[in-house]
Protein backbone atom coordinates (compact mmCIF):
# COMPACT_ATOMS: atom_id res chain seq x y z
CA UNK A 1 0.00 0.00 0.00
CA UNK A 2 1.00 3.44 -1.18
CA UNK A 3 0.04 6.89 -0.89
CA UNK A 4 -0.80 8.76 -4.19
CA UNK A 5 0.56 12.13 -4.07
CA UNK A 6 -2.01 14.79 -5.02
CA UNK A 7 -4.87 12.34 -3.92
CA UNK A 8 -7.34 14.46 -1.81
CA UNK A 9 -8.29 12.58 1.56
CA UNK A 10 -11.41 13.76 0.65
CA UNK A 11 -12.60 11.80 -2.08
CA UNK A 12 -11.13 8.49 -0.56
CA UNK A 13 -13.27 9.15 2.37
CA UNK A 14 -16.00 9.99 0.33
CA UNK A 15 -15.66 6.96 -1.88
CA UNK A 16 -15.01 3.61 0.71
CA UNK A 17 -16.29 5.86 4.21
CA UNK A 18 -14.51 6.37 7.44
CA UNK A 19 -14.99 2.81 8.65
CA UNK A 20 -15.05 0.71 5.25
CA UNK A 21 -11.58 -1.42 4.37
CA UNK A 22 -8.90 1.08 2.49
CA UNK A 23 -8.48 0.43 -0.77
CA UNK A 24 -5.82 -1.29 -2.34
CA UNK A 25 -3.65 0.88 -4.52
CA UNK A 26 -1.67 -0.66 -7.35
CA UNK A 27 0.49 1.95 -9.08
CA UNK A 28 2.35 1.68 -12.42
CA UNK A 29 4.98 4.61 -11.96
CA UNK A 30 5.97 4.80 -15.82
CA UNK A 31 2.65 4.99 -16.81
CA UNK A 32 1.77 8.41 -14.49
CA UNK A 33 0.89 11.29 -16.34
CA UNK A 34 0.67 14.65 -14.99
CA UNK A 35 -2.08 15.91 -12.92
CA UNK A 36 -4.13 18.21 -15.56
CA UNK A 37 -6.09 20.46 -14.11
CA UNK A 38 -8.82 22.21 -15.97
CA UNK A 39 -10.67 25.09 -14.68
CA UNK A 40 -13.78 26.85 -16.12
CA UNK A 41 -13.74 30.84 -16.10
CA UNK A 42 -16.48 30.56 -13.28
CA UNK A 43 -14.11 28.41 -10.79
CA UNK A 44 -16.56 26.04 -10.46
CA UNK A 45 -15.21 23.08 -12.79
CA UNK A 46 -12.17 21.10 -11.60
CA UNK A 47 -10.79 17.88 -13.75
CA UNK A 48 -8.20 15.99 -12.57
CA UNK A 49 -6.87 13.03 -14.99
CA UNK A 50 -4.88 10.02 -13.82
CA UNK A 51 -3.56 7.26 -15.94
CA UNK A 52 -2.20 4.12 -14.88
CA UNK A 53 -3.50 4.13 -11.55
CA UNK A 54 -5.48 0.51 -11.00
CA UNK A 55 -7.36 -0.02 -7.91
CA UNK A 56 -8.53 -3.04 -6.55
CA UNK A 57 -11.24 -2.17 -4.02
CA UNK A 58 -12.21 -5.45 -1.81
CA UNK A 59 -15.72 -6.73 -1.60
CA UNK A 60 -18.08 -4.69 0.90
CA UNK A 61 -20.16 -7.50 2.41
CA UNK A 62 -20.07 -5.63 5.97
CA UNK A 63 -23.60 -4.37 5.12
CA UNK A 64 -24.67 -7.87 3.88
CA UNK A 65 -24.35 -9.32 6.87
CA UNK A 66 -26.17 -7.07 8.93
CA UNK A 67 -28.94 -7.60 6.93
CA UNK A 68 -28.62 -10.90 6.93
CA UNK A 69 -28.46 -11.30 11.25
CA UNK A 70 -31.12 -9.26 11.15
CA UNK A 71 -33.33 -11.65 9.26
CA UNK A 72 -32.00 -14.32 11.20
CA UNK A 73 -33.17 -12.90 14.45
CA UNK A 74 -36.88 -11.84 13.00
CA UNK A 75 -37.41 -15.30 11.85
CA UNK A 76 -36.01 -16.77 15.87
CA UNK A 77 -38.13 -14.00 17.42
CA UNK A 78 -41.34 -15.45 15.25
CA UNK A 79 -40.72 -18.92 16.13
CA UNK A 80 -40.73 -18.38 19.81
CA UNK A 81 -44.06 -16.53 19.20
CA UNK A 82 -45.23 -19.13 17.88
CA UNK A 83 -44.42 -21.67 20.21
CA UNK A 84 -45.97 -19.40 23.29
CA UNK A 85 -49.17 -19.31 21.60
CA UNK A 86 -49.18 -22.91 20.72
CA UNK A 87 -48.18 -23.50 24.69
CA UNK A 88 -51.16 -21.05 25.66
CA UNK A 89 -53.37 -23.04 27.59
CA UNK A 90 -57.08 -22.68 26.44
CA UNK A 91 -58.82 -19.83 28.28
CA UNK A 92 -61.74 -21.35 30.49
CA UNK A 93 -65.31 -21.10 29.59
CA UNK A 94 -67.66 -18.63 31.61
CA UNK A 95 -69.07 -20.20 35.09
CA UNK A 96 -71.78 -21.95 34.70
CA UNK A 97 -75.27 -20.29 35.82
CA UNK A 98 -76.00 -21.25 38.65
CA UNK A 99 -79.06 -23.36 38.96
CA UNK A 100 -82.39 -24.08 41.56
CA UNK A 101 -80.66 -27.39 42.15
CA UNK A 102 -80.91 -28.40 45.89
CA UNK A 103 -77.45 -27.40 48.04
CA UNK A 104 -76.26 -30.17 49.86
CA UNK A 105 -74.28 -28.81 52.26
CA UNK A 106 -74.13 -25.37 53.31
CA UNK A 107 -70.32 -25.10 52.72
CA UNK A 108 -70.73 -26.06 49.06
CA UNK A 109 -71.56 -22.41 47.88
CA UNK A 110 -70.15 -20.69 50.83
CA UNK A 111 -66.92 -18.64 50.32
CA UNK A 112 -64.93 -16.81 52.70
CA UNK A 113 -66.13 -13.75 52.57
CA UNK A 114 -69.88 -15.01 53.35
CA UNK A 115 -68.63 -17.07 56.26
CA UNK A 116 -66.87 -13.39 57.65
CA UNK A 117 -70.21 -11.85 56.75
CA UNK A 118 -72.16 -14.35 58.22
CA UNK A 119 -70.34 -16.14 61.14
CA UNK A 120 -73.34 -18.91 61.49
CA UNK A 121 -72.53 -20.27 58.08
CA UNK A 122 -69.07 -21.45 60.06
CA UNK A 123 -71.29 -23.90 61.53
CA UNK A 124 -71.69 -26.37 58.87
CA UNK A 125 -68.17 -27.55 59.10
CA UNK A 126 -67.04 -27.07 61.82
CA UNK A 127 -67.84 -28.06 66.01
CA UNK A 128 -69.57 -25.10 68.04
CA UNK A 129 -66.84 -25.31 70.53
CA UNK A 130 -64.14 -24.71 68.00
CA UNK A 131 -65.82 -21.95 65.79
CA UNK A 132 -64.86 -19.10 67.56
CA UNK A 133 -61.37 -19.66 67.72
CA UNK A 134 -61.47 -20.55 63.49
CA UNK A 135 -63.81 -17.81 62.77
CA UNK A 136 -61.68 -15.19 64.58
CA UNK A 137 -58.25 -16.47 62.63
CA UNK A 138 -59.91 -16.67 58.94
CA UNK A 139 -61.42 -13.42 59.46
CA UNK A 140 -59.76 -11.13 62.09
CA UNK A 141 -62.83 -10.51 64.27
CA UNK A 142 -64.02 -11.77 67.31
CA UNK A 143 -67.14 -14.80 67.45
CA UNK A 144 -70.43 -13.05 67.61
CA UNK A 145 -72.53 -15.60 69.38
CA UNK A 146 -72.17 -14.63 72.68
CA UNK A 147 -73.64 -17.45 75.65
CA UNK A 148 -75.17 -14.54 77.22
CA UNK A 149 -76.85 -13.30 73.78
CA UNK A 150 -79.87 -15.14 74.02
CA UNK A 151 -80.95 -13.55 70.32
CA UNK A 152 -77.94 -14.49 69.04
CA UNK A 153 -77.90 -18.11 69.57
CA UNK A 154 -81.19 -18.21 68.55
CA UNK A 155 -80.54 -16.65 65.38
CA UNK A 156 -77.33 -18.83 65.20
CA UNK A 157 -79.36 -21.94 65.58
CA UNK A 158 -81.87 -20.73 62.91
CA UNK A 159 -79.17 -19.62 60.76
CA UNK A 160 -77.89 -23.17 60.49
CA UNK A 161 -81.36 -24.26 58.65
CA UNK A 162 -81.65 -21.18 56.56
CA UNK A 163 -78.05 -22.04 54.80
CA UNK A 164 -80.09 -25.43 53.98
CA UNK A 165 -82.95 -23.75 52.53
CA UNK A 166 -85.21 -24.04 54.95
CA UNK A 167 -88.87 -22.03 54.19
CA UNK A 168 -89.92 -20.00 57.27
CA UNK A 169 -93.24 -18.38 58.40
CA UNK A 170 -92.27 -16.17 60.76
CA UNK A 171 -91.61 -12.72 59.61
CA UNK A 172 -88.55 -11.83 61.14
CA UNK A 173 -86.37 -14.83 59.48
CA UNK A 174 -87.97 -14.13 56.68
CA UNK A 175 -87.09 -10.40 56.97
CA UNK A 176 -83.39 -11.61 57.74
CA UNK A 177 -82.53 -14.13 55.28
CA UNK A 178 -84.29 -13.34 51.96
CA UNK A 179 -81.60 -10.23 51.21
CA UNK A 180 -78.76 -12.98 51.53
CA UNK A 181 -77.52 -14.51 47.92
CA UNK A 182 -76.91 -17.71 49.99
CA UNK A 183 -80.14 -18.37 50.88
CA UNK A 184 -81.85 -20.77 48.45
CA UNK A 185 -85.23 -21.60 50.21
CA UNK A 186 -86.18 -25.39 49.15
CA UNK A 187 -89.97 -26.41 49.72
CA UNK A 188 -88.17 -30.19 50.04
CA UNK A 189 -86.39 -29.09 52.93
CA UNK A 190 -85.91 -31.53 56.21
CA UNK A 191 -83.84 -31.26 59.24
CA UNK A 192 -82.11 -34.58 57.90
CA UNK A 193 -80.56 -32.29 55.30
CA UNK A 194 -78.46 -30.98 57.64
CA UNK A 195 -74.32 -32.22 58.05
CA UNK A 196 -73.78 -34.23 60.75
CA UNK A 197 -71.57 -31.47 61.98
CA UNK A 198 -74.46 -28.79 61.49
CA UNK A 199 -77.29 -30.70 63.47
CA UNK A 200 -75.01 -31.64 66.40
CA UNK A 201 -74.35 -27.53 66.15
CA UNK A 202 -78.15 -26.63 66.15
CA UNK A 203 -79.03 -28.72 69.03
CA UNK A 204 -75.79 -27.39 70.79
CA UNK A 205 -76.92 -23.94 70.30
CA UNK A 206 -80.96 -24.93 71.39
CA UNK A 207 -79.42 -25.90 74.82
CA UNK A 208 -77.14 -23.01 75.03
CA UNK A 209 -80.23 -20.70 74.14
CA UNK A 210 -82.55 -22.37 76.98
CA UNK A 211 -79.85 -21.86 79.71
CA UNK A 212 -79.38 -18.55 78.38
CA UNK A 213 -83.09 -18.09 78.84
CA UNK A 214 -83.32 -19.20 81.71
CA UNK A 215 -81.56 -16.43 83.43
CA UNK A 216 -83.87 -14.11 82.25
CA UNK A 217 -86.45 -12.84 84.50
CA UNK A 218 -89.81 -13.23 83.53
CA UNK A 219 -91.86 -10.42 81.89
CA UNK A 220 -93.37 -7.72 84.57
CA UNK A 221 -96.85 -7.28 85.07
CA UNK A 222 -96.13 -3.58 84.62
CA UNK A 223 -94.25 -4.38 81.26
CA UNK A 224 -97.54 -6.56 80.02
CA UNK A 225 -99.11 -3.79 80.71
CA UNK A 226 -97.25 -1.28 79.33
CA UNK A 227 -96.92 -3.41 76.36
CA UNK A 228 -100.27 -4.01 76.10
CA UNK A 229 -101.42 -0.24 76.11
CA UNK A 230 -98.70 0.17 72.85
CA UNK A 231 -100.24 -2.86 70.97
CA UNK A 232 -103.42 -1.16 71.45
CA UNK A 233 -102.69 2.69 70.26
CA UNK A 234 -100.75 1.37 67.18
CA UNK A 235 -103.45 -0.75 66.13
CA UNK A 236 -106.18 1.98 66.99
CA UNK A 237 -107.59 3.86 63.75
CA UNK A 238 -105.59 6.27 64.41
CA UNK A 239 -102.28 5.13 65.76
CA UNK A 240 -100.64 7.89 68.24
CA UNK A 241 -97.81 10.47 67.53
CA UNK A 242 -94.82 7.98 66.88
CA UNK A 243 -92.76 10.32 64.81
CA UNK A 244 -89.31 9.71 64.99
CA UNK A 245 -89.69 6.13 65.60
CA UNK A 246 -91.59 4.90 62.57
CA UNK A 247 -90.98 5.89 58.99
CA UNK A 248 -94.44 4.50 57.96
CA UNK A 249 -96.26 4.70 60.47
CA UNK A 250 -99.31 3.31 58.04
CA UNK A 251 -97.38 0.64 56.71
CA UNK A 252 -97.01 -0.61 60.66
CA UNK A 253 -100.49 -0.11 61.02
CA UNK A 254 -101.80 -2.61 58.23
CA UNK A 255 -99.08 -5.04 59.53
CA UNK A 256 -100.62 -5.32 63.04
CA UNK A 257 -104.47 -5.16 61.51
CA UNK A 258 -106.02 -8.42 62.47
CA UNK A 259 -104.02 -9.00 65.87
CA UNK A 260 -105.24 -8.87 69.22
CA UNK A 261 -103.35 -8.45 72.37
CA UNK A 262 -104.86 -10.54 74.94
CA UNK A 263 -103.99 -13.23 77.78
CA UNK A 264 -103.00 -16.05 75.25
CA UNK A 265 -100.23 -14.03 74.31
CA UNK A 266 -96.89 -14.97 75.48
CA UNK A 267 -94.09 -12.23 76.69
CA UNK A 268 -90.82 -12.62 77.26
CA UNK A 269 -87.66 -10.62 77.41
CA UNK A 270 -85.29 -10.56 74.53
CA UNK A 271 -82.03 -10.17 76.75
CA UNK A 272 -81.34 -8.89 80.34
CA UNK A 273 -83.28 -5.32 80.93
CA UNK A 274 -80.52 -2.72 81.15
CA UNK A 275 -81.23 0.65 83.20
CA UNK A 276 -84.43 0.94 81.85
CA UNK A 277 -84.09 -0.16 78.53
CA UNK A 278 -85.52 -3.56 77.44
CA UNK A 279 -87.16 -4.99 74.36
CA UNK A 280 -90.64 -7.20 74.67
CA UNK A 281 -90.99 -10.06 72.64
CA UNK A 282 -94.69 -10.63 71.97
CA UNK A 283 -95.80 -14.02 70.90
CA UNK A 284 -99.08 -15.89 70.19
CA UNK A 285 -101.32 -13.26 69.57
CA UNK A 286 -104.65 -14.01 68.58
CA UNK A 287 -106.51 -12.96 65.17
CA UNK A 288 -109.71 -11.33 65.07
CA UNK A 289 -110.80 -13.89 62.61
CA UNK A 290 -109.87 -17.32 65.32
CA UNK A 291 -106.39 -18.68 65.92
CA UNK A 292 -103.23 -17.71 67.05
CA UNK A 293 -101.04 -16.37 64.96
CA UNK A 294 -97.47 -18.51 65.96
CA UNK A 295 -95.50 -17.11 62.86
CA UNK A 296 -94.70 -13.51 64.23
CA UNK A 297 -92.80 -12.58 67.24
CA UNK A 298 -93.33 -8.65 67.40
CA UNK A 299 -90.86 -6.92 69.57
CA UNK A 300 -91.09 -3.59 70.92
CA UNK A 301 -88.51 -1.64 72.87
CA UNK A 302 -88.79 0.32 75.36
CA UNK A 303 -86.27 3.59 77.34
CA UNK A 304 -88.43 3.39 80.73
CA UNK A 305 -91.92 3.72 79.70
CA UNK A 306 -91.18 5.05 76.37
CA UNK A 307 -91.61 3.31 72.86
CA UNK A 308 -88.13 3.50 71.19
CA UNK A 309 -88.75 0.74 68.17
CA UNK A 310 -90.77 -2.10 66.57
CA UNK A 311 -89.98 -4.85 64.78
CA UNK A 312 -90.53 -8.46 63.85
Amino acid sequence: MIGVSGWPSEVLASTVGPSSPQPEVVVDSAAIAPTVVTASTSGNTRRRALRGVRFSMPRLSHDRAVRDSLSAMRALVAVLLVAACKDKPAERPPPAAVTSAPVKTASDARGIAARCLYACLTLDDTPLDQAPAAYAKACRKPWPYAADDCAALRYARTCIDASYGRVFARREWIDRFSHTAWYQPRASFAPTDLSPIAAANARALETAEAACRATIPAVTAADRGLAQTWFTRLTSAHPQTIEGVFTDPAGLHRELEGLVFDDAAQLTYQELPVKGRRTIVVEHLRRSGGGIDADRGLKLSFVDDELTGVGW
